[in-house]
């Protein structure tokens, strides 16, 4: 969801895996990876879809503008969800006001954090991978 330019679905369906790529495309000004990206709001998308109950839920870099991350992960109904993002609460992915982690804490009660390992990126940053599971 937000898959951006699709780098991260490209790379996925390259070890195989079947994914949809959805993303607003708002941005006029970059090079996809994939041409068959789903021009859509994720919210509307995952209402239309039954909250992909049966897939996992992807956000790479979520954004923290408004309500964003929340609203896509309070509309999806599988029970998996992945964030690539920073870690700490510099503001920058996710959430504005506190980590994923924190976040998922207080609001996303009957889910755990299942997996948390760093990822390689830009000097001084602290990205990482958390999967969550429900139940």
């Amino acid at each position: 969801m937000g898959s951006g330019n699709g780098y991260w679905a490209f790379m996925l369906r390259k070890l195989g895996l079947n994914v949809t790529a959805v993303d607003s495309l708002a941005s006029e000004y970059r090079t996809l990876w994939i041409s068959d990206t789903v021009k859509a709001d994720g919210v509307k998308y995952l209402k239309q879809n039954k909250g992909c109950s049966g897939k996992v839920l992807l956000m790479v870099y979520p954004v923290v503008a408004g309500t964003y991350t929340k609203d896509i992960i309070q509309s999806y109904r599988g029970n998996t969800i992945v964030i690539c993002g920073t870690q700490n609460s510099n503001r920058y992915t996710s959430f504005h006001d506190r980590t994923a982690e924190e976040w998922f804490e207080t609001e996303m009660k009957g889910w755990e954090l299942t997996f948390k390992i760093a990822l390689p990126s830009f000097a001084g940053k602290d990205d990482g991978m958390l999967i969550w599971k429900k139940g």
